[in-house]
């Protein structure tokens, strides 16, 4: 079956940002995501597209210590990370200056936001208390306070009681 020129302009898209991050994350071609384990928890950077050479960023996080039918705690696009407020979360890849400024985009996404947000489960006491509060992106003012994806987050790894 040939390709489509879109899906091959989104594949050159993911190849090249998933090269700048190796062997940070493990680049898992079949399921078009950039992996790292780190604990109980797995990070996920996955990438989706549409026929018309659109591509879609999302940024996941998953337990080890749920069931594997409930085991995701975070989901969101990569644009949620940012403080910008788009209301459009993909990207045109077809051309290749386009394809460039986004492979820049979401590099930079990464390195800003995404990586910092990775981090900060490497102290789950401190992060199950921000999450309590604000929910996981503060600066978007409850977007994900009372999500499914939060509940369970906070069920699995409770807020110590303040003191």
């Amino acid at each position: 079956m040939a390709v489509s020129e879109a899906e091959q302009a989104r594949q050159q898209t993911i190849q090249t940002i998933a090269e700048r991050y190796q062997p940070l994350f493990k680049y898992l071609k079949s399921k078009k995501c950039l992996r790292q384990k780190s604990g109980d928890f797995t990070f996920d950077i996955s990438f989706t597209g549409s026929k018309y050479g659109e591509l879609r960023v999302f940024v996941s996080v998953e337990t080890s210590i749920a069931p594997p039918d409930a085991n995701c705690i975070f989901i969101s696009p990569i644009v949620n990370l940012t403080r910008k407020y788009k209301k459009i979360d993909s990207y045109h890849v077809i051309t290749t200056s386009e394809r460039e400024r986004v492979i820049e985009e979401i590099c930079r996404y990464i390195d800003e936001f995404v990586l910092p947000f990775f981090a900060r489960f490497e102290n789950i006491e401190v992060l199950s208390q921000e999450v309590s509060k604000q929910g996981f992106l503060p600066h978007r003012k409850n977007w994900d306070r009372f999500s499914l994806t939060t509940k369970r987050f906070l069920e699995l790894y409770p807020p110590s009681p303040s003191s």
